[in-house]
């Protein structure tokens, strides 16, 4: 490693810049509730920039099906190539480093919008970027 090596890339931003929350008023206490999420992606890469926006959609349903809670997540991220000597190159970065970086964004504050709609905390799982990015 070189001396005072500066990591390839740097997190110029990142912002939640959608947030759509409803639940129902008579929420089921105790229930098991069921929560299916899907996770969108998409970005736009310059020579030294990348602009990258990661979506998640929660939908939450009782033990009939009935939907009861549902978010909707978008986080905006920008990164910054600081070494050209990188191994990575910036369109790699975008398609896989940088929706890891993002992710807990989402996660962490749609634990936190159930919590505070009174539901149980729902944690998404964690994701390999790498392998979402196959499919």
């Amino acid at each position: 490693m070189r001396p005072n090596y500066v990591s390839g890339y740097k997190v110029n931003s990142i912002s939640i810049i959608k947030s759509d929350f409803y639940r129902i008023e008579k929420f089921p206490k105790g229930e098991i509730i069921n929560h299916d999420a899907d996770i969108t992606v998409g970005n736009e890469v310059t020579k030294t920039i990348a602009r990258c926006k990661l979506s998640v959609n929660c939908i939450c349903r009782d033990d009939k099906k009935n939907e009861v809670a549902k978010a909707d997540i978008t986080v905006f991220g920008e990164f910054k190539l600081l070494d050209k000597d990188t191994d990575l190159e910036i369109q790699q970065f975008a398609d896989l480093n940088a929706y890891a970086i993002m992710y807990p964004f989402i996660r962490e504050h749609l634990f936190n919008l159930y919590l505070k709609a009174g539901m149980n905390a729902i944690m998404l799982p964690s994701v390999n970027f790498q392998e979402f990015a196959k499919q």
